[in-house]
């Protein structure tokens, strides 16, 4: 999943209207929707890599590995010993992996690796069977974006199947980021339901998976999806002792039209952590047909006091609506008789 496409494809179910429009933008920056952190950004974490001294060290031209990626894998038959695209490719990434000490260096890692496919897409099917190889969590998820764009690759969608069952390092997570947005793969989204219940799976595992779920619920076998749903009301009402951001996450895949749209309003009424509050929002918003002003009114009590974009936001929002609900000014005022 590029989470920045995520981010379009959601935007499209959006009602109309200013303010509501508004609200519900807020709701996806807010969230990343996104989902969690930041669609167009990697989410937070450890970078694995090494330090700019260290990287220096060991002579960290590692550009020149993943520039001459395009040209240095033999093109030669399948059966030729002289063609070893999966070495050539896992060379190249390791000494990327290597080097990569800035988010600078993981943007311009993700520029060089894309002009690689544009160039030699077959290469694909090898970087995806060495995402798991990566310690660099910037260069893995990167890395993932650009998959998810082969996903019409039968051997790039095997292997990242493979990682969201069964990855290694940072891979089961940002498989998850490659596969959004892909519907009608019931396969797919079955291990993303997986991931999300696998109670032994870190909490950045679960959060990407159930990010990854949620508008692919329909995809998934009955049973499955009540064992999911059930696990995502626990974790949404905090019986699992997860954080905020993975109960935000679980907030996506309730149902805001059924049994679950109790649990919304409340928790969009009374959670203490706003990413989990805005999460119920969004869903009873945009999904559950909620009334605008309904929704603004529970989430004023984030708007009083706080300084931050998201308050700032919250507050202007408020205002606006309040305006658009006051009467006209007759214009009559200090005029004579």
């Amino acid at each position: 999943m590029h989470r920045a496409a995520g981010r379009a494809g959601r935007t499209a179910v959006l009602a109309s209207g200013g303010a509501l429009l508004a609200l519900a933008a807020l709701l996806w920056v807010v969230l990343g929707e996104g989902g969690r952190r930041g669609a167009a950004a990697p989410p937070p974490g450890g970078a694995g890599g090494v330090s700019r001294p260290a990287a220096a060290a060991r002579g960290a031209h590692w550009g020149v590995g993943l520039e001459q990626l395009r040209h240095a894998v033999p093109r030669a038959p399948a059966d030729s010993p002289a063609a070893d695209p999966a070495a050539e490719v896992e060379r190249a990434l390791l000494l990327a992996d290597r080097g990569i000490a800035t988010d600078a260096d993981a943007l311009e890692a993700e520029r060089l690796l894309a002009a690689a496919l544009r160039a030699r897409p077959e290469l694909a099917a090898h970087m995806a069977r060495a995402l798991g190889l990566l310690r660099d969590r910037r260069l893995a998820f990167r890395l993932a974006l650009l998959l998810g764009r082969h996903l019409t690759d039968p051997e790039v969608r095997a292997a990242l199947l493979e990682a969201l069952e069964r990855g290694q390092g940072h891979a089961r997570e940002v498989a998850a980021y490659a596969v959004y947005g892909l519907r009608g793969d019931t396969e797919v989204a079955a291990a993303l339901g997986r991931g999300f219940v696998d109670a032994a799976a870190g909490e950045a595992v679960r959060e990407a998976h159930a990010f990854a779920l949620g508008a692919s619920m329909p995809d998934l076998p009955a049973e499955l999806r009540q064992a999911v749903r059930a696990e995502a009301r626990a974790v949404a009402a905090g019986r699992r002792g997860a954080g905020p951001a993975l109960r935000a996450e679980a907030v996506g895949l309730l149902d805001p039209h059924g049994e679950d749209r109790a649990q919304l309003w409340e928790l969009l009424r009374t959670a203490p952590e706003r990413e989990v509050a805005l999460a119920a929002a969004r869903m009873l918003l945009t999904r559950g047909g909620a009334a605008e002003a309904e929704v603004l009114q529970a989430l004023s009590r984030f708007a009083a006091g706080g300084e931050d974009a998201t308050a700032r936001a919250l507050r202007a929002l408020i205002e606006e609506r309040r305006r658009r609900l006051e009467p006209p000014p007759s214009g009559r005022e200090g005029a004579g008789p």
